[in-house]
């Protein structure tokens, strides 16, 4: 009978102690998922850059509040696909345990990255802050370009299909005529979002743009049609 009751209660104990490690709270589950990311992370860091444009940029949530990016090498993508495997579900149980209030996973915004670069022989995702002064100004110029005349090619032939976009260049305002359609505008966005987040780079850059005025021009009323082409009405 004692060797009995020593059974039960040592199979009690191994089944709280089971239930305990598998009931873990939503903190101790963010704690093992960031674990598991530093795993990913060091991963991607444990070889030198080598040929970088066969590298590839992995999105990924962090948490329920933050999406992040990991440079990836083909050579070490399988072990990275098992500890991504892992990390997402660590994090799906901690977020699933949490009951906190948080915004919608899904409509998170996304950070800006400029592709990878190889900094000190190893992959890095590039962002703003790996841009300096006259980088920035550069990179500003040539997507300002971009979108000026991204759809110089589509005729205007109805002031109802444009809109006006504004994009801030030093203290002024350019006024850009942009197609309303949204298939047509993803791609014009994508490079205004860029634009946009080196601009505010430059902001952090330079003070006097800080300090600067702006410029008061009156904001323009609509778009007309002009020879198929789209004028800004002031």
């Amino acid at each position: 009978m004692k060797i009995y009751r020593f059974f039960t209660l040592s199979f009690l104990v191994l089944t709280i102690l089971s239930c305990k490690k598998d009931h873990l709270s939503y903190d101790e589950l963010y704690k093992k998922a960031s674990e598991k990311y530093q795993e990913m992370h060091l991963l991607t860091q444990s070889i030198s850059c080598g040929d970088i444009s066969k590298w590839y940029v992995d999105t990924l949530l962090l948490d329920p509040t933050t999406r992040g990016y990991l440079p990836v090498s083909p050579t070490i993508k399988n072990k990275y696909d098992l500890l991504k495997k892992e990390h997402t579900n660590l994090l799906t149980k901690a977020m699933d345990a949490d009951d906190r209030p948080y915004p919608n996973f899904v409509s998170l915004h996304m950070p800006v990255h400029f592709g990878i670069i190889c900094q000190n022989g190893f992959a890095k995702v590039k962002t703003a802050e790996d841009f300096n002064t006259e980088q920035t100004r550069t990179a500003l110029t040539e997507r300002s370009e971009t979108l000026q005349h991204y759809f110089k090619d589509k005729p205007c032939t109805a002031a109802s299909d444009w809109i006006v976009t504004g994009i801030k260049k030093d203290c002024s305002q350019i006024w850009i005529p942009t197609i309303a359609n949204q298939t047509y505008r993803n791609g014009f966005y994508a490079i205004l979002t860029e634009y946009n987040t080196l601009y505010f780079h430059l902001t952090q850059l330079d003070k006097e743009l800080q300090n600067c005025t702006p410029n008061s021009a009156p904001a323009p009323k609509s778009v007309r049609c002009e020879n198929n082409k789209p004028i800004v009405v002031f």
